[in-house]
């Protein structure tokens, strides 16, 4: 630990993986406002499948975690790079955070954000067999998950990841080496799995900013985000 940066790991810190850094990035400049210590993977690099993304973001968990006071696990928000902005402080979207973070085992869990379609393609009938999922519409009509956002300590965070990575490779076209691909179909095999992947369907931590249309009754919902929502995402427009 000696000589490695320090912060106030009683916060949560944000992980991003970006090439290229615009001046009005609006993640980095949000989270500084907000203040969130931010780590950023991949700068100056080529970007690349979430393959050759996987090493740089697991190394950076890892290091967070290790700095992480007395054995505890640090709070890190995994999220897309581009398309997300902070909007409430981290001392006040800790209760939130810490809260989802009380379900399950803190090696095996993690939360997801929560979106009312899914992508990269129509998933709907295989999400139909599911019962989690069709007990999550009973609440929210965002009860599909989405990549771009995740919570979870390093250990968990890695391990999911790496599980995503395997079904990725097993897509085929547009599907291959796809993140979000991959997480769906972690998701609904997370039973035969050690690993609990939870969706963020009340909006506690993360808010994706796509109206809800639900076709068959041609009504629009909007998820109704808790005060402490800290992250909001502009989700896949599928």
């Amino acid at each position: 630990r000696q000589g490695m940066p320090s912060w106030s790991l009683q916060l949560p810190v944000l992980v991003t993986y970006l090439t290229d850094v615009p001046a009005d990035w609006a993640l980095g400049l949000s989270a500084a406002k907000h203040g969130y210590p931010l780590v950023l993977v991949g700068h100056g690099r080529r970007w690349s499948s979430f393959t050759g993304r996987l090493p740089g973001l697991s190394r950076a968990v890892q290091i967070i975690d290790a700095l992480a006071v007395g054995g505890k696990h640090a709070h890190i928000l995994a999220v897309d790079g581009a398309d997300t902005a902070v909007i409430n402080s981290a001392a006040s979207a800790m209760p939130a955070i810490r809260a989802a973070q009380a379900h399950g085992a803190a090696e095996s869990t993690v939360l997801v954000n929560a979106e009312c379609n899914s992508a990269p393609g129509c998933y709907i009938s295989m999400y139909a067999r599911d019962k989690l999922h069709q007990a999550c519409l009973q609440k929210s009509p965002a009860c599909f998950v989405n990549a771009g956002a995740i919570l979870g300590t390093g250990v968990a965070l890695t391990r999911t990841w790496h599980a995503v990575e395997r079904h990725a490779a097993a897509g085929k076209g547009r599907e291959h080496s796809d993140d979000q691909f991959g997480l769906h179909q972690l998701y609904l095999s997370q039973r035969a799995t050690n690993l609990s992947v939870r969706v963020d369907s009340s909006s506690s931590v993360f808010l994706s900013l796509r109206q809800c249309v639900r076709a068959r009754i041609g009504r629009s919902f909007h998820t109704h985000p808790h005060p402490s929502t800290p992250i909001h995402t502009h989700p896949h427009p599928s």
